[in-house]
């Protein structure tokens, strides 16, 4: 089981392709010395023309939070600290941050969404609410909530990144992206699919068809 999750999770985030043969973005990311997440994270960075972004993220998410006394699961609130906060005087965040960034310098960057570029990531982690406030359902089926009071609730779409034990039958996130929903067919085309269903209505007394 853990195999074939590992292979659908490579296959999720384009690395393999269906018949679990390597694709180009996987020989990419097999030549960057990281896990596949961080390392597909890089890539994306690479194709959306933030690498420093992502760089920046792929070092605040190999650590441990440094913001965890906030209460909050903003990843932007982070990535904020270590580029124009307090991270920028910590010498030993700033190596990490110049080990996987080359170099690369965070205003040379195209403006580009947290959320959307996490996503391409973390493709089973994005989530929206599922009616219940506070609480959200992944693209993986898991449930999932945040804090109490932590305003990411106003959020209906994230990308949740870090889960952390159980609250009830949800696991409980740490860190969190928004994400516009809408974007999702444009980041996920092979994943996003099409049902025509035609059928009788006996309420109606007359043929119905439903395209989902």
């Amino acid at each position: 089981p853990a195999w074939q999750v590992a292979r659908e999770s490579l296959i999720a985030m384009g690395a393999l392709d269906k018949d679990g043969g390597m694709t180009d973005a996987g020989l990419a990311m097999q030549r960057l010395p990281l896990p596949p997440r961080l390392a597909r994270l890089q890539l994306a960075g690479e194709e959306a023309g933030c690498p420093a972004k992502a760089s920046a993220l792929a070092a605040i998410l190999m650590e441990r939070d440094p913001l965890s006394s906030r209460g909050d699961a903003d990843v932007d609130a982070r990535l904020h600290w270590l580029l124009e906060g307090e991270g920028r005087r910590n010498s030993y965040w700033q190596r990490q941050l110049q080990r996987l960034s080359s170099g690369q310098k965070a205003e040379a960057d195209v403006p580009v969404d947290t959320g959307e570029l996490l996503a391409r990531a973390w493709p089973d982690r994005i989530a929206m609410q599922d009616g219940r406030h506070g609480r959200y359902r992944l693209a993986d089926g898991q449930g999932a909530c945040l804090s109490d009071g932590d305003p990411m609730i106003r959020h209906q779409g994230l990308v949740m990144l870090e889960l952390q034990g159980r609250k009830g039958t949800d696991a409980l996130c740490r860190l969190a992206a928004p994400f516009e929903l809408s974007h999702l067919a444009e980041l996920h085309p092979d994943r996003v699919q099409q049902h025509d269903r035609v059928y009788w209505d006996e309420r109606l007394g007359r043929v119905r068809g439903i395209r989902e």
